[in-house]
């Protein structure tokens, strides 16, 4: 392995917060989900190893980025990147914007699609693939902001680097499309959502991860920190995003026990560069783990990603 991807690999593993099972110790769903993932993507995507001591959770993060934005498509790859940077650039997440910019830079405008047309962009089926771009990328922008550093290279690695990131990756794609979806248990949610083509593997992703999330949400969110979230995310540009006491008002409205979680998920959903060390301290202190930490973030990154695509306060 040269020099430069034995970095890539080696940045897979760093993360604030919690520790991702390492390369060396994974086994089961995990080892598999690091295989895909490096030969997919051409790396251990750091936004992905960090959901890893939540194993059903690494695998529905893995295949919401696998089967919309690398597996091809009606929409290019390119246009892909591009509504993957945007949608980190509205998020304030300067590490996806490195990354999917530098691909985005990297790749010809008109990266092809085994059903690219010359009026593709115009395509409905072009739009439902970029809608699951922009909710992948707000889900895990904000995954990103709470456990990872700004940027994806370690420190006194030379800027010229990211474009080098960006020759190393730009060459992936993921085939057989849906291989992923062989990584979490079905769910009779898919039938409910609309599909045609290529979208059927996309509405079983969507379905598949949703199910998985929502039992993470279950397990470690309270259930008056859930209805607060559901609450609140509708109203918060209109009665909260400029009133500076907006989180320690929806606080008090909490039991003391369950404030630690309820600022978490607040912030991870709404505001997610906020989120620091002592956040995620006084979590702890309510017993959680790994495993939890990433259960509850993850169940607020998503229900914020769903709902309506809404940028990250910053």
């Amino acid at each position: 392995m040269n020099p430069f991807r034995t970095m890539l690999r080696s940045a897979g593993m760093r993360t604030k917060h919690v520790s991702p099972v390492r390369p060396e110790s994974a086994s089961g769903v995990v080892a598999e989900v690091y295989r895909q993932t490096e030969r997919d993507f051409g790396m251990l995507a750091p936004p992905i190893t960090l959901h890893s001591p939540s194993p059903e959770l690494l695998a529905a993060a893995w295949c919401m980025l696998r089967e919309t934005l690398l597996v091809p498509g009606f929409a290019g790859r390119a246009a892909k990147e591009r509504i993957a940077t945007a949608v980190s650039e509205a998020n304030s997440c300067p590490y996806c914007v490195a990354v999917h910019g530098s691909l985005a830079d990297a790749l010809p405008a008109s990266s092809p699609s085994p059903h690219s047309a010359p009026v593709a962009e115009e395509r409905p089926e072009v739009t439902t693939e970029l809608t699951a771009v922009a909710t992948t990328f707000h889900y895990l922008n904000r995954m990103v902001n709470v456990f990872l550093d700004d940027s994806p290279l370690p420190r006194g690695a030379p800027r010229a680097a990211i474009g080098m990131l960006g020759r190393v990756l730009r060459s992936r794609s993921a085939s057989p499309p849906g291989e992923s979806l062989a990584l979490l248990p079905p769910s009779d949610r898919a039938a409910e959502l609309p599909s045609e083509g290529c979208h059927e593997r996309i509405a079983e992703t969507t379905a598949r991860a949703h199910a998985v999330i929502e039992r993470a949400g279950k397990s470690s969110v309270p259930i008056a920190v859930r209805d607060m979230l559901h609450t609140v995310l509708p109203r918060y540009d209109s009665d909260y995003r400029m009133n500076f006491s907006w989180l320690q008002d929806c606080l008090t409205e909490l039991r003391p026990g369950d404030r630690p979680a309820g600022r978490l998920a607040l912030l991870t959903a709404l505001e997610s560069y906020r989120v620091d060390e002592r956040t995620v301290l006084d979590y702890r202190a309510t017993g959680a783990d790994d495993a939890a930490l990433i259960e509850l973030t993850a169940w607020a990154a998503y229900v914020a990603a769903r709902h309506g695509n809404t940028p990250t306060a910053g």
